[in-house]
């Protein structure tokens, strides 16, 4: 039955993005209490844009490309921390960001976007 098929999708795609959210909220609690750290409206902004950035760097809809796009980030974030540039750690993603776009906008794993 494909519309119970498309309905049961939509269903899970609903869940797994309040699951996203709410996973989103509750870690920066977790994380900044114990630290003392006081909590704001931003709190968790920079985990979740920098996890946007790994989806975007392995390519959108591709999960084990996500992963991957995950692990180039953590290396390049530590390679800049390793070089003594620490103070530029979060600009990272957005720099890689930016480069992928650029270069490759469907990612390293995803499909190749057709030019207008």
């Amino acid at each position: 039955d494909r519309f119970g098929a498309a309905a049961a999708q939509r269903r899970m795609t609903l869940g797994l993005q309040v699951l996203g959210a709410t996973v989103l909220r509750v870690v920066p609690v977790e994380v900044d209490l114990p630290l003392g750290t006081p909590l704001t409206t931003f709190a968790g902004l920079l985990p979740g844009v920098k996890a946007f950035v790994a989806a975007v760097l392995g390519g959108i809809g591709n999960i084990p490309g996500a992963v991957v796009g995950g692990f180039i980030m953590g290396i390049a974030e530590n390679l800049v921390v390793w070089g003594g540039l620490g103070g530029y750690k979060d600009a990272v993603a957005f720099v890689i960001l930016i480069i992928i776009l650029l270069l490759r906008p469907g990612g390293l794993f995803g499909s190749p976007v057709d030019k207008v």
